[in-house]
């Protein structure tokens, strides 16, 4: 994963987001530390962050049916240009056009080639253009 988010962040094409399910509390230091392990694997002391919008299970919106990850609760961006890459379809339920569903990581002894395919992917799109073109 540090491998992967330190090539994105590279692009400098994007921001990159992080909407956890997670609790503030939770995922705060978990965040933190991801960041910390990304800007030493690039031997950089960024100023930008690595995560320029962080959102938590406070900000997911909750039906009878599911919770999902509504992006009208991301402030500043074009919801047309998020792109939302999560391995729980439903959180792509109010979202369905930004969603890019990627296979869950549940082994940590594995190595997780499904972020590689990620990158693969975002090298060939216009940044320029809406998400549903």
């Amino acid at each position: 994963m540090i491998v992967v988010l330190s090539e994105l962040f590279s692009f400098n094409k994007f921001d990159i987001g992080c909407f956890t399910a997670g609790t503030k509390d939770y995922a705060e230091p978990i965040l933190v530390d991801i960041e910390a392990k990304v800007f030493q694997h690039l031997n950089t002391t960024s100023k930008r962050p690595l995560f320029a919008v962080k959102k938590y299970r406070d900000d997911c919106t909750i039906t009878s049916k599911t919770q999902y990850k509504d992006l009208s609760k991301i402030e500043g961006y074009d919801s047309d240009k998020i792109l939302l890459i999560d391995d729980l379809y439903s959180n792509f339920a109010n979202n369905e056009t930004n969603g890019m569903p990627i296979k869950a990581y549940v082994d940590i002894n594995k190595p997780d080639y499904e972020l590689t395919k990620i990158i693969l992917i975002l090298r060939q799109f216009d940044f320029e253009r809406p998400l549903q073109q």
